[in-house]
């Protein structure tokens, strides 16, 4: 739901058309991944968490630029594998430790800039504080 870049710069390599504006060639373009995550064209209830949604079945693999949080195309970012099996690797050993709890009850507000982050703080709550301390030096 929140990209890890929140802008993608591309410049123009000839002059194009697109939704009946043109742009003269050697124009920078930016594309707002954040902006795409949350059209209302492109998604059903675009502001609900639904991962879901990322199932092949489902609606984003009906185009390649629907979901970009790592851009696209011949320009797709090269740490995206990494960068997902680092994230599966961190939650993994986050959720064995930790019960995340939210600081309240609203929905979460974030921040965008220079990277994204929730606006609110979240409690983390160690599920077995001895073997805890042990596991990560603390003893």
């Amino acid at each position: 739901m929140h990209p890890p870049v929140v802008e993608i710069p591309r410049m123009t390599t000839k002059t194009v058309t697109v939704l009946g504006r043109t742009f003269p060639a050697n124009t920078l373009v930016v594309i707002s991944p954040g902006f795409t995550h949350y059209c209302s064209e492109y998604w059903k209830n675009p502001s609900l968490f639904n991962p879901n949604r990322f199932l092949k079945d489902q609606e984003v693999f009906h185009s390649n630029f629907k979901w970009i949080p790592f851009g696209s195309g011949s320009h797709k970012c090269i740490g995206l594998h990494f960068s997902n099996f680092q994230a599966k690797v961190l939650l993994k050993e986050l959720l064995k430790k930790f019960k995340i709890i939210s600081t309240t009850n609203e929905i979460t507000e974030w921040i965008h800039m220079p990277f994204p982050r929730p606006k609110q703080s979240f409690g983390l709550h160690a599920l077995d504080t001895v073997n805890l301390s042990r596991s990560i030096g603390l003893t």
